[in-house]
C-alpha cells in the first residue's frame, strides 16, 4: 500500500491505497502500518488510480459516491466491458511508491460499443446535474488504445 494521506491531530491517523486492487483505507493508526520489503518495489502497482479526461472540475474531484450513484456507475462499467482505454495524461510523478495524492492518470475510455463513457454517464439521471455547465468533448478513437479488462 502507499500512503496517501496523513492526518495530524491527537493521534496521527494515515489514508492509503492498495496497489494491488486500488482500494483505499482510511484512519489507520501507525500500529497498523507496516515497512516492507524493498524487493517488493520490483513488482509494479497491478491498479493505479484514474480520473477521467475532459471531464468537469466536479466529477473530477469526486472522492465518494452515494450508494446510488455509486450502484449506478458499477452498471454502466459493467455494461460497457471490455473497454478500450486512452491514456491522455500521467498526473503523478512516476514513481508510484513516493507519497501522492489524487489520481494518478487522465484518461478516456470507451465501451465495447466504441462509446465514451463519460458521455454515457452524463445522460445518466444520477450524474447529469454535474455535467449541465459543462460539454463533454467528444474525442476521436484513437488506434492507439489498450484494452481493459
Amino acid at each position: 500500500a502507499r500512503v496517501e494521506e496523513m492526518l495530524a491531530g491527537e493521534e496521527d491517523l494515515f489514508s492509503v491505497r492498495y496497489i494491488d486492487y486500488g482500494n483505499r483505507s482510511d484512519c489507520l493508526t501507525r500500529g497498523d502500518l507496516y515497512t516492507w520489503d524493498t524487493m517488493l518495489e520490483r513488482i509494479p502497482p497491478q491498479a493505479v488510480s484514474c480520473s477521467f479526461y475532459g471531464a468537469p472540475e466536479h466529477i473530477r474531484e469526486m472522492t465518494s459516491l452515494t450508494v446510488e450513484e455509486m450502484e449506478v456507475f458499477t452498471s454502466l462499467m459493467k455494461q460497457s466491458s471490455p473497454m478500450q482505454m486512452k491514456v491522455h495524461q500521467c498526473l503523478t510523478d512516476e514513481d508510484m511508491f513516493r507519497h501522492q495524492t489524487g489520481p494518478d492518470l487522465a484518461v478516456t475510455l470507451r465501451s465495447k460499443d466504441g462509446r465514451d463513457i463519460l458521455t454515457k454517464l452524463s445522460l445518466l439521471p444520477n450524474f447529469r446535474m454535474f455535467f449541465v455547465q459543462h460539454q463533454v468533448s467528444r474525442l476521436p478513437v484513437s488506434s492507439s488504445v489498450s484494452a481493459v479488462a
